[in-house]
């Protein structure tokens, strides 16, 4: 199994037990549909095995898409709600699918962490739905760092320069 397909795996089991009712999404229709659909949101899931040695040098990714990017651009345009769950080695990250549009492959760890809307070094389910519900079902009060709403996405990430 794919650090990816595991890392996916693992977000499914937490977000089920969170009561979100997660579902995979095989779609070879669409391009760049993400990977698991909630009732208010898309989740494309991300991995990489390990940091890049430099601190300043950034992330890359292959296998995140224009057409990922592109599709967490235009379901933010229409007003849904796009994320993207980055693991890289032991860090879990909860992105905008927005920002991960403009910045994504961009731009460096401290980048990455400083912007994620939770960051954890192990996958805490309970934290991470928590995250989620603030922010896409904000009726149910829920707390988390990000709920007071969304990101700012139109400007530069911190440490851009």
């Amino acid at each position: 199994m794919s650090l990816e397909s595991s890392a996916s795996k693992n977000l499914m089991k937490a977000l089920k037990k969170g009561g979100l009712a997660p579902r995979r999404v095989e779609n070879m229709i669409g391009k760049g549909t993400p990977d698991i659909a909630l009732a208010r949101c898309h989740i494309e899931t991300k991995s990489k095995d390990e940091w890049p040695k430099r601190p300043a040098t950034p992330l890359r990714l292959p296998h995140w898409s224009t057409d990922q990017g592109l599709w967490q651009f235009q379901h933010h345009q229409a007003g849904g709600w796009g994320f993207v769950v980055l693991k890289v080695a032991r860090d879990w990250m909860l992105l905008d699918g927005m920002w991960c549009f403009h910045y994504l492959g961009k731009v460096n760890r401290e980048t990455l962490i400083s912007n994620a809307l939770w960051h954890d070094t192990k996958l805490n389910g309970e934290d991470l739905v928590e995250c989620l519900k603030s922010i896409c079902f904000p009726e149910r009060n829920c707390t988390c760092s990000a709920s007071a709403g969304r990101k700012p996405c139109s400007k530069p990430p911190s440490n851009m320069g």
